[in-house]
């Protein structure tokens, strides 16, 4: 059955996908009031969803996607699945690299690759102040950064309501979309 988690620290973990859970349970996972520090990873630096997750007042700090060389995506959540997120804060987390060139990355804090239905992301906050904004792309003139908080190329529009994005940043000396968010399907907001 569907994983549920709450109150949860989860502190330098690593791992290539999912740094701290790689959730590919059948149904929707739960997470509440759990808190994802410094974990790293290639793809989700925190949490990689493969089945559906409903994350509830948590807080994702730090949290790293990169391969190393040349990649990464979801600084702190990579959605291949259904998603939403409420009264959760994202702050200092990073795809791709801070100091780095030679990087194509997605989404500094959440990227999303796949749905069944819109993404939605309720009351939540993306930085916060210059240093501790999310971050998406590398140093390298050549570089590409897409959403510095969110990357929507699933399959729907994104759902936001109640949200606050600020000092967020696409970094990339080729491209660099959407300090906050780089969305191509479209966005439904209240």
């Amino acid at each position: 059955g569907p994983l549920s988690i709450s109150n949860t620290i989860f502190t330098a973990n690593m791992a290539l996908y999912g740094g701290a859970i790689y959730d590919e349970g059948s149904g929707t996972t739960t997470v509440v009031s759990s808190s994802f520090t410094n974990n790293s990873a290639e793809e989700g630096g925190a949490y990689y969803d493969e089945d559906g997750a409903s994350l509830s007042s948590d807080a994702f700090s730090g949290n790293t996607a990169f391969d190393g060389n040349s990649y990464g995506e979801g600084g702190a959540i990579y959605a291949d699945f259904d998603l939403s997120v409420d009264r959760s804060i994202f702050t200092s987390n990073v795809a791709g690299s801070s100091s780095a060139g030679g990087i194509s990355a997605y989404g500094g804090a959440i990227s999303i690759e796949n749905d069944s239905m819109p993404v939605s992301i309720t009351n939540s906050t993306f930085g916060g102040s210059s240093s501790t904004g999310n971050l998406v792309g590398g140093q390298g003139s050549g570089d590409d950064g897409e959403g510095g908080a969110i990357y929507n190329d699933g399959s729907y529009p994104l759902t936001l309501s109640g949200n606050t994005f600020s000092y967020n940043t696409a970094r990339g000396g080729n491209d660099a979309y959407g300090g906050a968010i780089n969305d191509y399907l479209g966005i439904t907001s209240t």
